[in-house]
């Protein structure tokens, strides 16, 4: 009985999610949060062998990885100082 079996490489893009990055300010109150720099989620091209035998897929591998377009990372300022004002 013979085997047939091929190689195929695909090609897809992925989104690269962003990171969070968290500056204090000490001089605003804990109360304090603002989003100097919204982030913006990147992407890369990703390249995958897929190896098939007798129309079964037996193997994947990734071979390549660019980046297309590099992530953003989100900057969030959060305030430090104690609130002083009481509310009784």
């Amino acid at each position: 009985m013979q085997t047939a079996s091929f190689q195929s490489h695909f090609v897809y893009t992925r989104d690269v999610a962003y990171d969070t990055k968290v500056k204090y300010d000490e001089d605003k109150s804990s109360s304090y949060k603002k989003v100097t720099t919204k982030g913006v989620n990147g992407e890369e091209e990703v390249t995958v062998r897929t190896t098939f035998v007798d129309g079964v897929q037996t193997d994947a591998v990734q071979t390549d990885a660019k980046t297309i377009k590099e992530a953003v990372d989100e900057v969030v300022v959060k305030g430090k100082a104690e609130d002083t004002s009481s509310s009784t």
